[in-house]
C-alpha cells in the first residue's frame, strides 16, 4: 500500500471535563451507589481538564494533515471551544465531531454510566462511521512533528507496534516498567511515579503553549 491507499485514516480522542460540576456529582453519586474499592480511580486528576484537548486536536491538525475525521468521545460534554477550529477556517466544520457514550454503548445499559477507560476504549470500534484504520489519543496526548501515515502503518495496512520486548522477570514487573517510563517523562521526581506525572506534565504543557487568558484558543497554534 502507498500513503495514499492508506487513507481513510481517523483519530479518536477520549476526552472528559472532571472539573464541570454535573459530572463531578455523577461520579459522587455512583461510586456511593457502587460502593467503589479502588479508591484511586475515584481521584479528581484522573478526570481532569486543563485544555488539553485543544492542543492535542490542533497538533492532529497541524502534523497529521491526512487524518479525514476527529472524533471525540465524551459523556454527554462538548469543549466549549471546539467549534473554533472549523470557524477560524483550519479544518471543515464536519471534520471534528463528538461522540457520546451513547453511541457507542447505548444498546448496554448496564453499562452506562461509565467512569472507566478501559470500557470505554474496548467500545470504540463501534463509533458509526470509524475508518477502520484510525489513531487513538487520550486528551493530552500531543503530536511535535509532521508524520506520514507509513509511521503508522505497514505497507499491508496493519499497525506498527515499536518498543523491545523485555522480560517481566529480568525487570521487575510491569510496575517497574510503568514507573521507570513516567520518570524519564519528570527526571527530578523523587518518589513513587503514577499517571498523575504523565498527566501534569501534559497540563504544564497546555499552560505553556496556550496562557490560561486566551480562553484555550490552540488555533493559535496551527
Amino acid at each position: 500500500m502507498t500513503e495514499k491507499t492508506l487513507s481513510p485514516i481517523d483519530a479518536v480522542i477520549a476526552w472528559v471535563d472532571g472539573n464541570a460540576p454535573a459530572h463531578a456529582e455523577k461520579r459522587r453519586r455512583y461510586a456511593a451507589q457502587d460502593g467503589v474499592r479502588h479508591k484511586t480511580s475515584q481521584a479528581s486528576t484522573r478526570f481532569d481538564s486543563q485544555g488539553e484537548i485543544y492542543v492535542c486536536v490542533a497538533s492532529i491538525l497541524k502534523f497529521l494533515p491526512f487524518i479525514r475525521t476527529i472524533w471525540i468521545v465524551t459523556d454527554g460534554q462538548r469543549p466549549p471551544f471546539i467549534d473554533n477550529f472549523a470557524t477560524s477556517g483550519h479544518c471543515s466544520a464536519d471534520k471534528i465531531r463528538i461522540v457520546d457514550h451513547r453511541d457507542i454503548l447505548g444498546d448496554h445499559p448496564e453499562a452506562l454510566p461509565t467512569f472507566n477507560s478501559l470500557t470505554i476504549e474496548a467500545a470504540l470500534w463501534r463509533i458509526p462511521g470509524l475508518a477502520d484504520r484510525h489513531i487513538y489519543f487520550n486528551d493530552d496526548m500531543f503530536v511535535k512533528s509532521s508524520l506520514l501515515p507509513s509511521y503508522f502503518f505497514d505497507e499491508d495496512g496493519h499497525p506498527k507496534v515499536r518498543g523491545r520486548i523485555l522480560s517481566m522477570r529480568s525487570t521487575g514487573g510491569i510496575d517497574w516498567l510503568k514507573h521507570d517510563l513516567l520518570r524519564k517523562l519528570r527526571p527530578n521526581h523523587w518518589g513513587r511515579a503514577s499517571f498523575r506525572t504523565a498527566q501534569e506534565n501534559g497540563a504544564l504543557a497546555v499552560r505553556a503553549l496556550a496562557p490560561p487568558d486566551a480562553n484555550h484558543d490552540a488555533c493559535a497554534l496551527l
